[in-house]
């Protein structure tokens, strides 16, 4: 290792491509991003896997114009989670990159569980319609698998493209199509049941092997040197998890976007019986990484403040609050109907709750544009603490640090609230590019002496800490223990 080493982390997203060069300590020494375009009809969204491999190529040629291609030791990829394409012994592409979100097989579900239940109960994994495993199946039934075929996902196009030949895959890459986290094998009896060939999917390794060497086509598309390391790399969230430094047992990274995401560190899996909850593995100490994703968050709010001054009105919460003059309302703010976690319910449209009767929560002579606000930080702080609490109960520790990132970190009034809300520290890294959380995966393949913690933590710094309003810890613990009472009421716990 040399303090000059320079680190190539790509994140291969859904709109678009994006790449970041980064130093031994985090710095982003160049960065790109390119468009990506998806085909979308009816339940079928799909992709080109050979554009993938051009906005990568172009991205990565602008960053490595002004930097010492010398100092580059490692390169590593994440994607989208469950997004497959079909690979023939050429490398051609036979499919269409069929995306994450693709339903084109959601009547091939019911087969999938059935076909051994005892084994996915183990797992924890309640297959979804969206998952790739469904996808699978759909073309092994349509004979569009071959002898010579392999299913690929998306972080392996690039890394094969790279290696110039068939690379293996990564475990959280495979998680939803069905590979077994305990054993690391794929189900053999479950696949042999549904007519899935073993020989036509790719061999499983963990986060952060080194898994081939970039050759000379990379070098004449980008300047990447001929040699450099691939390694393999993970889904987007879990890179995101890596580049926050949440990796050490107890430690959970938050993320408030349009939705709520919680990503943790256990050291065994966690899930529930509904699927809303369940656990990558770790690339690290033979941890876990289990999760949740709520669909409340920001998504809410330019549908209940259309052309607000969120700026202003955030002053206004952040007054109110010093001068305890805050008049908030309790609710559970959905943007429209469907649950994930912590309540599994298609149906659940969310609530408001006001002076001890239901009214919408919208800008009307009860509430201000900053009391709707307002009511929104707290209703999303409280589902937050409902989604931890429900953790702790299936086993999760939550004694480590809490780290954020999102659209809500912008907030200052959001964070106090989340912080007062939760009892708890909340630290803001410098850094959210889930394209860092690559870069640190691919020193961690190279390293010997350094733990990926570690490597986290020199890699990404900490911009800011939150800490709880003490004066109003009791205040906002009343409005949850509120909040809980009504979805009591509702028996919806």
């Amino acid at each position: 290792m040399s303090e000059d080493d320079l680190w190539i982390g790509i994140d291969l997203g859904t709109q678009s491509v994006k790449i970041v060069v980064v130093d031994n300590d985090g710095k982003i020494v160049a960065q790109d991003a390119k468009e990506l375009v998806s085909v979308r009809k009816d339940k079928i969204h799909e992709q080109d896997p050979v554009q993938w491999i051009k906005q990568t190529q172009s991205a990565l040629r602008n960053c490595l114009k002004n930097v010492n291609q010398l100092n580059i030791r490692a390169v590593s990829t994440c994607s989208t989670s469950g997004t497959i394409t079909v690979m023939n012994g050429k490398r051609e592409f036979k499919a269409p990159g069929i995306m994450y979100d693709d339903q084109r097989a959601e009547e091939f579900t019911n087969e999938i569980i059935e076909s051994d239940p005892a084994m996915w109960k183990k797992l924890g994994y309640q297959i979804q319609p969206t998952w790739a495993l469904p996808k699978m199946l759909k073309l092994f039934r349509e004979n569009k698998i071959e002898k010579d075929d392999q299913i690929v996902f998306q972080t392996d196009v690039i890394s094969s493209s790279m290696a110039q030949q068939k690379v293996a895959t990564d475990w959280s890459s495979a998680l939803k199509s069905g590979f077994d986290l305990l054993e690391l094998k794929w189900p053999e009896k479950a696949f042999n049941s549904l007519g899935i060939n073993l020989e036509n999917l790719p061999q499983v390794v963990g986060p952060g092997t080194i898994i081939g060497l970039s050759g000379k086509d990379w070098q004449e598309e980008t300047g990447l040197p001929i040699g450099t390391k691939i390694v393999s790399g993970q889904t987007d969230g879990c890179a995101a998890q890596i580049g926050a430094g949440a990796l050490s047992l107890g430690d959970w990274h938050s993320v408030i976007g349009t939705t709520l995401v919680l990503k943790g560190v256990s050291n065994k899996p966690i899930f529930d019986t509904t699927g809303s909850i369940y656990s990558h593995k770790a690339p690290h100490d033979d941890l876990w990484l289990p999760g949740g994703a709520s669909s409340v968050g920001a998504g809410i709010i330019s549908k209940l403040l259309p052309n607000a001054n969120l700026d202003q009105l955030n002053s206004d919460i952040l007054q109110s609050w010093n001068n305890s003059t805050e008049k908030w309302t309790i609710n559970y703010p959905l943007s429209k109907k469907g649950e994930r976690f912590p309540i599994l319910n298609s149906e659940f449209a969310g609530f408001s709750f006001q002076a001890g009767k239901d009214e919408p929560l919208a800008v009307s002579n009860n509430l201000s544009p900053a009391q709707v606000l307002g009511s929104v930080y707290i209703g999303v702080a409280a589902v937050e603490k409902f989604c931890f609490e429900m953790l702790a109960e299936k086993g999760a520790s939550l004694s480590g640090r809490l780290s954020s990132s999102g659209g809500a970190i912008k907030s200052e009034a959001w964070n106090k609230i989340r912080s007062t809300m939760l009892n708890k520290e909340i630290v803001i890294p410098a850094s959210v590019e889930t394209a860092l959380g690559s870069a640190i995966l691919a020193r961690f393949g190279l390293s010997r002496n350094m733990k990926l913690p570690e490597i986290s933590r020199q890699m990404n710094s900490t911009s800011l800490t939150i800490e709880p309003d003490s004066k109003k810890v009791n205040q906002l613990d009343d409005y949850y223990q509120q909040f809980k009472n009504k979805l009591k009421q509702l028996e919806l716990i």
